[in-house]
């Protein structure tokens, strides 16, 4: 700070991180950026609902208001629906999109040739698993398959939530998807793209939250990295990712019936080489975060002239 000065400043979309931003933007006399990859008071005030939690969300809602309409521009990695509530005028909102990573890209480039599998159909779900991210409901699901296709394998790649142990135990017993159901733990990056690699489709099944909603989840793009067709609840988030249903299969909310018949329908290699060809195409460009890296940088240069 002491011996350069930026020509631009970029920083997060939480209190503190702009408070410092725009106090350096202001003392340097250079744009602000905000960045935005969470909604700015994640999980905060979902539990508390009285008088002094409604207060306190106001005072900062209006903080945050001053702050970011002192921004030059926002980029939203998120759907940029969830500023609403901020009523910005002044900053320009750039709608940036979530995309297969470079590693991810990588590690799918490289791939040997593709191991067989038995003739087992794999549904694969990464990420962490508690009942919060719909696992109840993937359970479910899973289970109606195997009344179709007994020869589906639901493949869980994460890390199980130890309070959420003994319910999911029970209903995989329940749902007699205890041997049909493989739980790999926390992977590192690139073993759990190994067997996401081993898997036919992936799947996005998450309840219908206010978070949820407007995320561009990265299981998804990592679905996509690796060429993947997925099958997802429509949300606005996730329908971008999936280019409105050109890259996989968006189903309504809640449709577990419908969901239920597009996972049998992926049984059809014929289905899966559409959408693998589809993928394939999208990722060389628009769909890969190198494109919307450069988008940022692109507008970063432009307001430094």
């Amino acid at each position: 700070m002491a011996s350069s000065r930026p020509d631009v400043v970029v920083c997060g979309i939480d209190e503190p991180s702009l408070i410092l931003g725009v106090l350096f933007g202001i003392l340097r006399k250079v744009p602000v950026f905000a960045l935005v990859e969470d909604p700015p008071f994640t999980g905060r005030f979902e539990r508390f609902t009285g008088f002094v939690a409604k207060v306190e969300k106001r005072l900062r809602t209006l903080l945050l208001h001053h702050l970011l309409e002192s921004c030059a521009g926002i980029f939203c990695f998120i759907e940029k629906d969830v500023l609403k509530e901020f009523a910005l005028h002044k900053p320009q909102v750039y709608q940036m999109m979530n995309g297969p990573s470079s590693i991810a890209r990588d590690f799918a480039e490289n791939l040997p040739e593709p191991m067989k599998t038995n003739g087992e159909y794999i549904v694969g779900l990464v990420g962490a698993l508690t009942p919060e991210q719909g696992l109840d409901t993937l359970l479910r699901i899973i289970a109606e398959v195997r009344r179709h296709i007994a020869h589906l394998r639901l493949r869980l790649i994460g890390p199980l939530d130890p309070g959420y142990k003994e319910d999911f135990e029970a209903n995989l017993k329940r749902f007699k998807l205890d041997l049909a159901t493989e739980v790999t733990g926390w992977l590192p990056y690139t073993k759990m793209l190994a067997h996401l690699q081993e898997c036919n489709v992936g799947v996005y099944c998450n309840p219908p939250t206010d978070w949820f909603r407007i995320a561009q989840p990265l299981k998804v793009c990592e679905y996509l990295a690796l060429g993947k067709p997925t099958i997802a609840w429509d949300y606005p988030g996730v329908s971008r990712l999936l280019g409105g249903g050109r890259l996989g299969i968006l189903v309504p909310p809640g449709n577990k019936t419908l969901f239920v018949n597009e996972l049998v329908r992926l049984t059809d290699p014929t289905v899966r080489r559409f959408f693998e060809k589809e993928i394939h195409d999208a990722i060389q460009g628009q769909w890969s975060s190198d494109y919307w890296y450069g988008q940022v940088l692109d507008v970063l240069l432009k307001s430094t002239g």
